[in-house]
């Protein structure tokens, strides 16, 4: 089980992961599952910002850089996270520790690779 340390969880906001360099497959391939969606396209068919929402409560909202373009997804192989803010919940210590650790298998894997859990 992945955890954060206690002065991380008092945060809201993961620095750790802002300016992380992430696949767009792998964004796409946790897409699927459920928990990830990205935004509604902006100009030219753009979305800027994927966003985790967690069970019970809670989003953490990434925007991107460059952006994913809805007709080509994959034109820009890598995105680069802006920044990875908590919103529906004061910090990170008061989401569930289970629903927090599969967040973090999932940013693990989008930063660097390996298996989906």
């Amino acid at each position: 089980m992945r955890r954060l340390t206690a002065e991380q969880a008092a945060h809201e906001r993961l620095t750790e992961f802002v300016g992380a360099a992430v696949a767009v497959d792998r964004l796409l391939k946790l897409e699927r599952r459920g928990w990830w969606v990205r935004s509604a396209p902006m100009d030219a068919g753009i979305q800027d910002t994927v966003e985790c929402y967690l069970p019970g409560r809670g989003v953490l909202t990434f925007p991107l850089d460059p952006g994913i373009s809805v007709q080509f997804p994959n034109e820009d192989p890598v995105q680069t996270f802006r920044d990875a803010r908590l919103s529906g919940a004061p910090n990170f210590a008061a989401l569930d520790p289970v629903a927090l650790s599969e967040l973090l298998c999932d940013l693990h894997y989008l930063h660097h690779g390996g298996a989906m859990r």
